[in-house]
């Protein structure tokens, strides 16, 4: 986990992790971190212009309360990315709507120990 700073973080951010878990298994070990490469710039241009058009607005409920995000779809799978109080939110899936999700604050993790 990696604390976000602005809402572009958290959108640069979840797109690296979407990028991080995308195989691309035929490339060679140089190939692929050229590849990377490439996509990291690419996230961060995209990241920087929430507003153009390669994003949607999308809301979804944080903690209850209806909340703006800006939404994007790849051949990789999605990232969506936004502010709720005290927080930037950025998340990132493939394979799953992005349409059902919501967020919440849990406050004590004790029930999810091992």
């Amino acid at each position: 986990m990696l604390e976000a700073t602005s809402v572009s973080s958290a959108a640069w951010l979840a797109g690296s992790g979407l990028l991080g878990v995308t195989a691309q298994a035929p490339l060679g070990r140089e190939m692929r971190q050229t590849w990377l490469d490439q996509q990291s710039n690419l996230a961060w241009e995209l990241a920087d212009d929430l507003g153009g058009p390669g994003w949607s607005p999308l809301t979804l409920p944080v903690n209850g309360t209806p909340q703006p995000f800006r939404y994007r779809e790849s051949e990789y799978g999605w990232v969506l990315a936004g502010d709720a109080p005290g927080v930037h939110l950025g998340a990132y899936g493939r394979g799953v709507s992005a349409y059902a999700l919501g967020f919440t604050t849990v406050t004590d993790l004790a029930g999810y120990g091992s």
